[in-house]
């Protein structure tokens, strides 16, 4: 298609693979979900392996939660997506297990 004509499909796109990764992620993983134990079997192996680090990314996901004004976490999100750190991926789906909502998700993502 082109510069101008791609920019709009390739960025709705990444916006409908992020939300599907969170929603995933959101309904397989949570407490009494099918994977529900995989997830907590992971977290348990790297808290074990690296605790400072796990231990950080939960207290980061805790500060985004439905307490949170929609704009505060939507600029938490933003800020996450800019990180070199954290793969875009592994943010979708650490989002949606962490308990952040969508909204502030999409709108942060976008």
């Amino acid at each position: 298609l082109g510069c101008p004509e791609g920019i709009l499909p390739a960025w709705g796109a990444a916006q409908a693979a992020a939300a599907l990764a969170f929603w995933v992620a959101r309904k397989l993983g949570s407490k009494g979900g099918p994977l529900s134990g995989l997830v907590d079997f992971v977290m348990k192996k790297e808290g074990a392996e690296d605790p400072e680090g796990s231990a950080a990314l939960e207290g980061a996901l805790d500060k985004v939660d439905a307490e949170s004004s929609f704009m505060g976490s939507s600029v938490k999100i933003f800020l996450l997506r800019l990180s070199p750190v954290v793969p875009y991926a592994v943010s979708n789906y650490l989002c949606g297990l962490g308990g952040v909502p969508f909204g502030p998700f999409v709108a942060g993502t976008a």
